[in-house]
């Protein structure tokens, strides 16, 4: 009896160093599997981000390729700085044309900076016939380059002479390219 007793507990004592050391051993790899599927789990957001980062890449480059086309097609409606002196006796010789007299003629010294074009601001005053006036304003969408008239404004001359009756002040813009474009 005393042999089955001490086998009993040999049997007993393996078995609980073997639990024990089972327990510390995979204790230890436990942790070890904790930090590994951490770090899988960090690659796998990483891989994520990057696979959303490479599809917004191909969107925004499209992007950038359809603007750029734009551009392009854009860019021979943007005059070069050059040309300024050319839009405004363009638009003199319109005035003219429409039996208008300028009276005051001027343009900004600070332009507006829109990114690869600027804004330059454009005042002219002229005295005529309110028909001629509208006329003389629709010029500006005929222009071979963009121009913009961002105010009208139209006041009766107190004293009506037959060739001038309406004074009109207008202030417009001109878009010009600036030296650097999109490439």
């Amino acid at each position: 009896m005393r042999l089955i007793v001490s086998i009993c507990i040999s049997i007993l004592v393996a078995f609980s160093i073997i639990e024990l050391a089972e327990a510390v051993y995979l204790s230890s790899e436990r942790g070890r599997l904790r930090l590994k599927k951490t770090e899988v789990d960090k690659k796998r957001a990483e891989n994520d981000a990057n696979e959303s980062l490479q599809k917004n890449s191909a969107e925004l480059e499209a992007a950038l390729r359809r603007t750029k086309q734009i551009y392009q097609s854009l860019s021979p409606l943007i005059p070069q700085e050059a040309e300024l002196p050319e839009i405004l006796s363009w638009l003199a010789a319109r005035a003219a044309d429409r039996g208008l007299k300028l009276e005051y003629f001027s343009q900004s010294s600070k332009s507006i900076d829109l990114g690869v074009v600027k804004e330059i601001q454009i005042q002219v005053e002229v005295l005529g016939y309110y028909d001629a006036v509208s006329r003389f304003v629709e010029d500006f969408s005929r222009f071979k380059r963009i121009l913009r008239v961002n105010s009208i404004k139209l006041v009766q001359e107190q004293e009506q002479q037959p060739t001038l009756t309406v004074r009109a002040y207008i202030n417009a813009s001109a878009f010009l390219a600036k030296k650097e474009s999109l490439q």
